[in-house]
């Protein structure tokens, strides 16, 4: 599984919400590549998730509500 699926997998189940890899794969428009933090961003909205998409430095992010997905390196998702 892509780790950017994962996370918003992890992300769902935190919420009670489950939905099937292939349904997230379909909202995050997945390819062989990945997804893009375009892509998990329009999912996350269509799940009914809050979502923006912010550069913060450590300080800031230690103010963000958790959970929250990182975009670590422009190549990586964590769950955070």
């Amino acid at each position: 599984m892509q780790c950017g699926i994962a996370c918003l997998s992890m992300i769902c189940s935190y919420y009670n919400k489950e939905y099937s890899v292939d349904t997230l794969s379909q909202y995050c428009f997945a390819t062989t590549e990945g997804v893009s933090l375009l892509g998990m961003s329009k999912a996350a909205d269509k799940l009914g998730l809050h979502s923006i998409c912010v550069k913060l430095s450590v300080t800031q992010l230690l103010k963000v509500g958790l959970p929250c997905i990182l975009h670590w390196n422009q190549n990586h998702f964590v769950v955070l």
